[in-house]
């Protein structure tokens, strides 16, 4: 059962997106305020996960589960013990096609992974693989040296622009302007303005980079645009996607402006750009 089935959560308003959220919940709020909304709007929210604290129905022990397994309409709930006891249990009653038997033991030249085709296959199909018996060091190794193959791999499909690259926060549909890749409105805008400015022919992909994320990892950075013949590159941001990922947006401007002269372009204010193009005569 609920402890306090009608168990408000405190939000503080961060960014766009949870405003937006909130208008469509019924709740007007702004930047910065704190406001108090029942736990079951937060269903399908980024917050689904917070947890409750829950009675057993039949051991009456205390538990949490969260937002996105409750229902408010449903005041019947079981500790992970009792929701496998008798008949909550979906194997209660129930008996095993198997007890009793045993499997046939196979052995000599009636087992078919003793045959030589068999050996041959399993041969082949293990070859050039590490072995399980392996210490914990040489399969890392082996995970590294993987890792730093297939980041080459994506570096030389993304400079052929052989890769579709889709970043997870953006619109995934790919569409080209005049035979230049965009990904989203904003990018669009960018090609249309370069364009007024005479520059759409000296716009290139932007190079693919490595960098080393806020967990430590090695990590492909695609940076959107390149202009042919300097050194400026390119990223096109809202507001509110810069703001998704603090921490790893500062470490690719990091790693970016050590390949180049780096700029992002946020919500289609090209004055910096503009600036930088003076600095190689271009107008």
């Amino acid at each position: 059962m609920f402890i306090n089935k009608e168990e408000k959560i405190r939000l503080e308003i961060k960014g766009i997106g949870r405003i937006i959220f909130l208008q469509k919940i019924g709740f007007n709020s702004r930047l910065g305020e704190f406001i108090e909304i029942p736990w079951h709007y937060l269903k399908t929210s980024s917050l689904r996960r917070y947890k409750l604290k829950l009675k057993c129905d039949d051991c009456e022990k205390e538990f949490l589960s969260r937002i996105e397994n409750l229902d408010k309409n449903i005041d019947i709930h079981y500790c992970s013990s009792c929701s496998k006891k008798k008949e909550r249990n979906p194997m209660y009653g129930k008996v095993s096609s198997n007890k009793g038997k045993k499997l046939p033991q196979l052995s000599g030249e009636k087992n078919p992974a003793k045959s030589e085709e068999a050996r041959e296959k399993i041969s082949k199909a293990k070859k050039g693989k590490p072995s399980p018996m392996l210490g914990k060091h040489h399969q890392e190794k082996s995970k590294i040296k993987s890792s730093i193959s297939n980041q080459k791999a994506i570096k030389e499909a993304w400079e052929i622009g052989k890769l579709n690259y889709r970043s997870k926060y953006a619109n995934p549909k790919i569409g080209f302007y005049k035979n230049i890749k965009y990904q989203g409105s904003y990018e669009l805008d960018f090609l249309k303005e370069m364009e007024k400015l005479n520059l759409f022919n000296l716009i290139e992909r932007g190079p693919a980079i490595t960098y080393i994320d806020k967990n430590g990892k090695r990590k492909i950075y695609l940076i959107d645009y390149k202009i042919k013949g300097t050194n400026i590159l390119i990223e096109i941001k809202s507001s509110y996607t810069i703001t998704l990922d603090k921490k790893n947006t500062l470490l690719k401007e990091e790693y970016a402006k050590k390949e180049g002269d780096y700029i992002i372009i946020i919500d289609k204010n090209y004055s910096g750009l503009k600036e930088k193009l003076k600095k190689y005569e271009i107008k």
